[in-house]
């Protein structure tokens, strides 16, 4: 036979447990916690006060009157006319310099003409202007000495011209004009030394005069 008592006391002691858990529970949700309190550090101390002090300052310059700003300048374009580049063109004022290559040139054998025609040299009517001019009478006195020089620098080339190797007639007679021209200016440029001249005494021994006589060449016609 089942014990029906024993039963109902083992169910009894189920329920008075269960009952005790159910307390202790509840007792344990009723048990508050204490907030912890978190301490601020000196940085955020600093900052805020660093937010604030910018605060303040915004709030001084928004109440301070702004300062009228001076009324700006319009700028005014202009525009440039290209200016044209101008061509480097012949020397037309006297130098020292262009003077030294003048008359270095012309002792040397050269004409004026060709080195007129050189770039970055005067005219030869500009020579010509310079050498009319009193202003540069020491240009126009280097120039006779340069034109004497070429004499000597013309004799110089004959000698050059005579020894040359000529195969042709042609040549020859073409040679013989050359030191024939060159010749007949060494005498005009330089009388005294390559010029032709006879020396005549008029009068007795004592008292004789040397009279100078130059041959000169007629002009060859071309009629």
């Amino acid at each position: 036979m089942v014990d029906t008592k024993a039963i109902a006391e083992a169910k009894a002691a189920l329920a008075k447990s269960k009952e005790k858990m159910a307390a202790k529970k509840k007792a344990k949700k009723k048990v508050t916690k204490k907030p912890v309190v978190k301490k601020k550090s000196s940085v955020t101390i600093k900052v805020g006060k660093l937010q604030e002090a910018a605060l303040d300052n915004l709030k001084k310059t928004a109440e301070s009157p702004r300062p009228k700003k001076a009324p700006t300048k319009k700028k005014t374009t202009t525009t440039k006319k290209p200016t044209a580049k101008k061509k480097p063109g012949r020397p037309t004022l006297f130098t020292q310099k262009l003077s030294d290559i003048i008359c270095e040139w012309i002792a040397l054998g050269q004409s004026l003409k060709k080195l007129c025609r050189q770039k970055k040299m005067p005219n030869n009517s500009t020579v010509m202007r310079w050498l009319a001019n009193e202003e540069y009478a020491e240009f126009r006195d280097q120039y006779a000495r340069a034109r004497e020089t070429q004499a000597d620098s013309m004799v110089d080339d004959m000698l050059d011209i005579a020894d040359e190797k000529v195969d042709h007639s042609e040549q020859v007679q073409r040679n013989r004009l050359r030191i024939d021209t060159r010749k007949w200016l060494a005498s005009k440029m330089k009388p005294k030394k390559y010029g032709d001249k006879v020396d005549l005494e008029i009068g007795g021994k004592e008292d004789s005069v040397p009279v100078p006589i130059m041959f000169v060449d007629p002009p060859v016609r071309t009629d």
